[in-house]
Parts: C-alpha cells; structure tokens; sequence
C-alpha cells in the first residue's frame, strides 16, 4: 500500500468502529476472499472496515447487562482509589467490567491490593449512570456493590512482576515529601492517584497535563535506557527483546490508551527497522491505530486515545516542516515546533473539553519539557534501584529528581496563574492559520517551484504514469559512484529522458544545495528519480557499471545503454532489454547512521 492508501485505511477502520454496525461473518469472509482474489493492496480497506464495524458492535453489545447476583472470583483491572467513605475499584468478574463503591468496612481487604490480583467477590450488579463515552473507554458493563470481598491471590506472573516495580519505586521515595512522591510518580509511570486536585489543574490550566500522561515520550526514553543492553543482543534477539520490554512497560503502566498507541508505535517501528523495510511516521502510526482498534474497537470512545492519536499525526506531519521555518537556534526551534504542533493537532478536542487552550503552552512545554524528559530516565533507571538499596543511599540518588520535581511544579505553577492568556475557539484558528502559513511559506521558499511541497509534509508524490506502467519496484543508483554514505539516497528507475533531472529534496549531497540538480549523467542524458531519507539511515546500492566499464557521475550510475552523438542528440539505447540492465545491479538495502 502506499502512504495515502494506509491513512485512508486507518480512516475508515477508526471510522466503521465509531459506527459499529453488525455486519455478518460471512460478509467479512467473503470481502476477505474477494481480496486476496483481486491482489490489490487498497482493496484490503474493505475487509478490515467490515471487520472494524462488526467487532465494534459485538463489544459495544457486550456492555449491556441485566441485574442480577454474582459470586466468583474478580480480577482487579485498576489500582484501587481512595475516597471519603470508602475506595474505587474497577473489577473483571465473566468477562465483564464493573466499577465499584467498597465501603470502610470492607475495604479492608483492598489494603495494599494492585491491579491484576484475584478478589474472591459477593455482590449484585446493576446500571452505571455517565456518559456513554467515558462508560464505552472504560469497558464498564455496570455498577457492582459488594456485600463481601476476599482477596485470593496476586494473579499472573506479568502483573506480579509489574506491581512489584511499583512498590520497589515507591519504597524508594521516602525522602520525598507527598506532592512531590505524587508527581515523580506520575511523570515517570503515569500513575497520578496521589496527585491532589490543585496539582492537577495547575499542569492542565499550564498545558502541561500531558506530562503526568504516559505517552511515547516514556516509551522512547525507556528504550534509550535499555539501549546499552539491547545493543549487545542479536538483530533478531535485539527485536524479540524491544518487543517484550514494551509489553511489559505497558503492564507497568496499566495499559491506559496513550501508552497502548506509543507501544503499537514502537513495536511497529522496531519491526520495520529489523526487516529492513522503508517505514515513514505517519505509515507506522496508520498500522498501529489500525491494529489497536481492530483489537480493541472501544478504543475509539476514549479521550486519552484521540488526543494521543491526533498529537501524533501533528507530529509527524508538521514538526519537522515548522522546525526549519523557525529561526533561532535548532535546539531551541525543534523543542518549539513540537510544542506547537501538538497544541495544533489536540486544540480542537481540548475546546470541547474547557473551551479554551493555554496561549502560553509553547512556552511552558519549552521549560518543562526537557526537564521532564532527564526526570524520566533518570527515575527509570534510580528509582529500582534506590528501592532496593533503601536509605540513607536512596536519598542521596534521589537528590536530582526532587530537583527536577521541583522545577516542573514551578513552571507548572507558573503558567497557571489566574491572571494569564488562554484562547478560544478565534484564537486557535487564528493560531493555527499562523503555523501553517510559515510551514507553507518555508517550503515554497525552499523550492523554486514548489514541486517538493509534498516532499515536506512526509507525502509521497504521485508516480509517473511511465513508471506505473512499468511496475513497482524501484532501482537503486551505484554506490561506487557515491550513492551510499552520503546521507541520502537517490531512488528511481534508470530511464533515459530529455529535459529531467534527478532531485535532492533534503540536505546537501555531492556538493549540491537542497532541491538544485544532480549533475547529469556521463552518458549525456539526464536521469528521472527522486531523493528519500530511510529513519536514521540511506538506502544505497552495489554492483553495476557503464557499458564502457566506466563509472558515472557523481551519484549517477551510467550503465543506462545511452550514449551521446557528437552534436549532442540521443542515441537509442544499445540493449533495450531492461532486464538485462536491472539483473546487472546487485541492489541491497543499507541502513547506516547519519
């Protein structure tokens, strides 16, 4: 599939599980078949829109219930809340989600119980009043109350091995004082229980709320503390490895919606790069929101998912384009742009939640965000451990993340105050008609003709009608004539044509400015193709010469079949076998640093 085909697929996937219609299996069968018949990658968005729709309305069917008793053994889904007369729990009993009210006089029993232990369970269900969108994210069948209450044992081992990170950590923030515990707690594995409510308006009404949210931010910083290990592994250990580590971080983490898209992300990304495949953001986001909502439909009722999602897209789709337009240094710019563009992609959703955004969030995040991002490595990696050792040794390891707490509750105390901008629905067009015109401007300004806008956003253009024709698959130029180890590879199919050059969309290569010409071809002719950046790496070739048993120009490979006339007009091609020319390149794929 391509790119646009991909999104356009995720689009309607998110979209059939919003509208959930029964669809019978036999249809979905039967669209399944008519796929695999037709061999045409797009034609896949019809099966797994059915099946979307069909799985949305199986468990949104599943959250109806009818009163009655239950007795049986309960799986706690949620870390148990306090409240005043009582504490909050979320309980699994035949494959049901209830919420629950235990009272003082039971809750007893609850006393030091985490999610994924096993409660043996009295009571009798019944409707839960709320918002059906708040009920769907949930999973809540109903309302549960408890007459008695057991615990029995501390479930599967994954949950044993999750809860027992948590009380490690938490055995070693004694010298914490109970805000500050609250917040390191919640930056660090997004467990904002201990939170007080003016704590938690202070980070929203800042724009720092995302903060105390696991988000891909942990994911990324998880892995670059495990990366000195998984680097000693094998390429396919290394993945196997990277896999279970995000699984098991997202048990650590209660498996809320953020950290499900940041670990699909992940582990989509991670499996791209170990088969050696060409994966843009915006591609592996599209697999990842198409794979959590086809295994978890509701997925699409919750906020924490949309704003997460919609974050995402504004990520990979704009930081980058308004991290060049912006002045100043790059540091500075790249923190900036990825400000602004999650504030664009989650301000429509925040406006219907409060009405109005912080003005000043950009330069919030500015402050907190780095700050944020060594409290995170940091706590992953001391926290186990100052839990282990206990004190005086773990105040000491605690020093620089009490520093950092502190800091982010000034800032966020900071941008909080009463008397601070905030825009409205006005506001947030107009700002975002303001980034969006820079990014525009910038990219026109980096083009002559504006031919690589689409090049900027991360948009594959359209392939020439001469190229469909011809297939798919894509050759690579020689190495030898330094493709490779340039930092960008140039990607195309070797045809000859008059009035064409090959572009370089992004950087400097071979002493050529972005977008200018790479110089022609020693045959004479210039060369049709395109640039492209591969992640962290450049796709490079090997293998191929002229058929003069000479090298090309620079960065072009001249074993074209084409050889200039002395008053400078084409030959035709000595071999017209096309296969003949691709069987002569040994064409791998490279994946190097930059």
């Amino acid at each position: 599939m391509t790119e646009r085909e991909i999104v356009l697929t995720a689009f309607v996937v998110v979209l059939a599980a919003t509208v959930a219609v029964g669809v019978p299996w036999w249809v979905v069968a039967a669209a399944t078949v008519l796929f695999f018949a037709a061999r045409r990658p797009v034609v896949a968005v019809v099966p797994l829109a059915l099946m979307s729709s069909a799985l949305a309305a199986r468990a949104e069917a599943g959250l109806t219930i009818t009163p009655r008793s239950v007795d049986g053994v309960a799986t706690v889904v949620t870390d148990p809340e306090s409240r005043p007369g009582g504490v909050v729990v979320e309980l699994r009993i035949d494959g049901h989600r209830y919420r629950s009210f235990v009272a003082d006089e039971l809750a007893a029993e609850l006393v030091g119980a985490s999610a994924g232990d096993e409660l043996s369970v009295e009571g009798r269900v019944g409707p839960l009043s709320g918002p059906w969108e708040w009920r769907a994210s949930r999973h809540l069948a109903g309302r549960l109350a408890v007459r008695s209450v057991r615990r029995t044992s501390d479930g599967a081992w994954w949950w044993r091995s999750a809860n027992w990170m948590h009380h490690t950590v938490e055995a070693g923030l004694g010298s914490f004082d109970p805000d500050d515990r609250a917040l390191f707690l919640g930056i660090v594995f997004g467990d904002d229980r201990g939170q007080s409510e003016l704590e938690q308006f202070r980070f929203r009404a800042s724009g720092l709320g995302h903060l105390t949210a696991v988000s891909g931010q942990n994911v990324a910083f998880v892995l670059v503390a495990a990366s000195p290990l998984l680097r000693r592994l094998r390429l396919r250990w290394r993945w196997a490895a990277t896999v279970a580590l995000l699984g098991w971080f997202a048990v650590v983490t209660r498996l809320e919606p953020s950290v499900l898209r940041a670990v699909a992300m992940s582990a989509v990304a991670a499996t791209a790069a170990t088969s050696g495949r060409y994966a843009t953001g915006l591609r592996i986001l599209s697999v990842a929101v198409i794979g959590l909502v086809l295994v978890d439909p509701l997925l699409v009722w919750s906020l924490g998912f949309r704003l997460s999602v919609a974050a995402s897209v504004a990520l990979v789709t704009l930081a980058r384009p308004l991290a060049r337009a912006l002045p100043g240094p790059r540091v500075v710019a790249d923190l900036t742009a990825v400000s602004l563009a999650a504030q664009v992609g989650t301000a429509p959703l925040l406006l219907g939640l409060s009405g109005t955004v912080p003005a000043l969030g950009p330069l919030a995040n500015l402050a907190a965000v780095p700050v944020a991002g060594w409290l995170m490595v940091w706590g992953v990696v001391t926290g186990p451990i100052a839990g282990l050792v206990g004190e005086p040794v773990a105040a000491w390891i605690g020093y620089p993340s009490r520093w950092m707490v502190g800091w982010l509750s000034g800032v966020a105390d900071a941008f909080s105050g009463p008397g601070l901008p905030r825009q409205g629905a006005l506001g947030v067009a107009g700002s975002t008609m303001a980034v969006l015109t820079l990014v525009v401007r910038n990219a026109l300004q980096a083009s002559r003709s504006g031919a690589n806008l689409a090049g900027v956003f991360g948009v594959r253009s359209a392939r020439r009608r001469g190229d469909r024709r011809r297939g798919r698959r894509r050759w690579v130029g020689d190495r030898a004539h330094g493709v490779g180890g340039t930092g960008h590879g140039v990607v195309g199919r070797r045809r000859c044509g008059d009035g064409d050059r090959r572009r370089c969309r992004r950087g400097r290569r071979a002493g050529n400015a972005p977008g200018m010409p790479l110089p022609p071809a020693r045959c004479g002719h210039r060369h049709r193709g395109r640039a492209d950046v591969v992640g962290s790496g450049v796709l490079a070739a090997s293998g191929g010469r002229g058929r003069d048993g000479a090298g090309g120009g620079p960065g072009i490979d001249s074993g074209c079949g084409t050889t200039p006339r002395g008053d400078g007009r084409r030959r035709e091609p000595a071999d017209r076998d096309h296969a003949a020319t691709r069987r002569r390149l040994r064409v791998r794929w490279v994946v190097g640093q930059k």
